[in-house]
């Protein structure tokens, strides 16, 4: 589906569920309490839409249906609060579905209703029709909560009304997908750019008719640093797979996927890499690198490029995230050597979490359920993807599961030494496989 084909779908779609939402509120006003208070069921359906469908969509709908069902009660009064009124519901739904879940958001957003009872009163000034109107918006409150989480819940167990109302690709049999490292694999020199052979190959991979392939970023790095570097490419990546594969983004940028480090192990962790003094330590906290120990080696300093804060003003404050945050993902140690000592002893102390050497100065630690291969699997049921249509290329020990997995993989000439056994061809440069992967 192309984008003007996207286009006039959603403008479809939007349509459709405006009528939908106007003929349950259009039969629904028939049950009146007096000749201005209606009820009307269709807020539910709407509230769930809001949460189910991506972007602005429901934007539409907010205008159209409380426009036509207002007209056709007629009362040309209510007009305005009424638009109004879905209007935030729509906002409350998208802002809170994220913070508190979409059943939360429901709730808030389904008593927004009671917005009407000061506007009736300053219309019709009637305490006798205002007590009505409480009761029945508080009925109607109770209802839409109750319709909006129903509809949510049986949609989500729907795939496929679930793919529908996201918009998402048809299933294509013979789509290509490519996972790739970025540094050492796309990425040569000291400053991280991108390499041009490599990004020429991708832009054109990528944006080949009939538009097939798709190319994921399959990454140690943090999302940010990703998109200071591909933020010229012709194309914009489905998923970008980050932080060792703890994190996987959407074409948007949220998080769609995340396995951080345990719960239950990050206070005997925490208590742990305290010990460590001489070595400076970071954290990934909600896909944002943060300051973790306040020693300093100037060699190595030079080489996280983060903002420089005292621990002894920041500490507190990322203890308190590293306990509590939903996606604590990595821990990042630098060091300049005894690297595996290192590693054996975090595996030994941790046997739910994983430790490897992912550069010449950074051992970093994950979650064990974690890697680059588990995020890929999960894309791959997701996109419900033939094995045999996956590519990948890589250099590093955190590649070593995602390139021993994908049957068609290719290790890069300069390649750590866990992947000396791994039985795959060597490249170069990644556009030499152009004629496997077309």
């Amino acid at each position: 589906m192309n984008q003007k084909q996207k286009l006039i779908f959603k403008i479809s779609l939007a349509s459709v569920i405006s009528g939908l939402l106007f003929v349950i509120g259009f039969l629904t006003s028939f049950i009146r309490f007096t000749d201005y208070v209606v009820l009307q069921l269709s807020d539910g359906l709407f509230l769930a839409f809001c949460a189910l469908i991506p972007g602005s969509l429901m934007l539409g709908p907010a205008v159209v249906y409380p426009l036509i069902i207002d007209l056709s009660a007629g009362v040309f009064a209510y007009i305005p609060i009424s638009i109004s009124i879905r209007i935030l519901m729509f906002l409350v739904v998208k802002i809170l579905s994220k913070k508190i879940t979409a059943y939360g958001s429901f709730i808030i957003a389904s008593f927004l209703v009671l917005l009407y009872l000061p506007f009736t009163y300053f219309i019709f000034k009637d305490k006798g029709l205002l007590i009505l109107e409480i009761v029945t918006d508080s009925i109607q409150g109770v209802i839409s909560i109750l319709f909006s989480s129903l509809i949510y819940f049986s949609i989500n167990k729907s795939s496929s009304l679930k793919e529908l109302l996201n918009f998402r690709t048809k299933y294509i049999p013979n789509q290509k997908w490519w996972f790739s490292d970025y540094d050492g694999t796309l990425s040569f020199n000291s400053n991280s750019d991108f390499d041009k052979k490599s990004y020429d190959f991708i832009n054109e991979w990528t944006t080949k008719e009939p538009k097939q392939n798709n190319f994921t970023f399959t990454t140690g790095r943090l999302y940010s640093f990703i998109l200071t570097k591909t933020k010229h490419l012709k194309f914009k990546p489905k998923y970008t797979i980050c932080a060792n594969g703890t994190l996987i983004y959407s074409r948007t940028g949220n998080i769609i996927y995340s396995n951080p480090i345990p719960k239950k192990t990050r206070i005997q962790l925490i208590a742990y890499l305290k010990t460590m003094t001489l070595f400076p330590i970071d954290v990934a906290i909600q896909g944002e690198k943060l300051l973790f120990h306040h020693y300093y080696n100037d060699n190595l300093d030079e080489r996280r490029k983060i903002n420089k804060k005292h621990f002894e003003d920041n500490y507190e404050n990322v203890e308190k995230l590293f306990l509590h945050s939903k996606n604590v993902n990595v821990a990042y140690i630098y060091t300049e050597k005894d690297h595996q000592s290192l590693i054996k002893i975090i595996k030994q102390k941790f046997p739910d979490l994983e430790a490897l050497q992912t550069s010449p100065f950074i051992v970093e630690i994950f979650s064990k359920k974690a890697s680059k291969w588990n995020a890929i699997h999960w894309i791959i049921t997701r996109e419900k993807i033939k094995l045999q249509n996956t590519f990948a290329t890589g250099d590093g020990d955190n590649d070593y599961l995602m390139l021993k997995n994908i049957p068609n993989s290719w290790k890069m000439k300069k390649h750590s030494k866990m992947l000396t056994n791994l039985e795959i061809p060597i490249i170069s440069n990644v556009n030499e496989i152009s004629n496997e992967i077309t």
